[in-house]
């Protein structure tokens, strides 16, 4: 029973890693509703995906759901940007900052950043609801070993450059 609860913790970590990094996007901002149905950024979840077997119906389902949370995610991450570029366009102004301001506007950045992530998680908590036990088995599996690859993976090469 213990094993069961672990694994489908690790599954719901899983998930919810897939979707926070639909929510930051690979180079720093948000992504697009193809990314995060397999494109760049979303390729290794796509391919999660594939690995756990799921049937037409679930495929099916799991794409609803992606559908019925496109306008809401795209509305997010678009303020999640903006945001983020008014941040950047405080921070690199000629004149004198007010602390107080750049607060103001680090808070936004971070109150759409914050939504971002939960609508995203919303969303892997939902993908998560269609997989069988055997398939949240199989993607807890998955993702140890995909772990162990990426320390492998750094041991080999050393740490990626900045930026990366």
């Amino acid at each position: 029973m213990t094993r069961r609860i672990s694994a489908s913790a690790v599954v719901a970590l899983t998930l919810a890693t897939g979707a926070l990094a639909f929510a930051h996007g690979r180079f720093g901002g948000p992504p697009s509703h193809r990314e995060m149905l397999g494109g760049p950024g979303g390729v290794m979840y796509g391919r999660l995906m594939q690995a756990l077997d799921l049937t037409p119906e679930q495929t099916q389902k799991m794409r609803d759901v992606l559908k019925a949370h496109h306008e809401k995610l795209e509305r997010l991450r678009d303020a999640a940007r903006n945001a983020h570029e008014a941040l950047a366009e405080k921070l690199f102004s000629t004149g004198t900052l007010d602390p107080h301001a750049v607060d103001a506007v680090a808070e936004q950045a971070a109150k759409a950043r914050a939504d971002l992530m939960r609508e995203g998680l919303a969303v892997a908590l939902e993908l998560r609801g269609i997989l069988t036990p055997a398939q949240l088995e199989r993607a807890a599996r998955i993702h140890t070993r995909m772990k162990a690859l990426r320390a492998e993976m750094r041991q080999l090469l050393g740490p990626p450059p900045p930026g990366e």
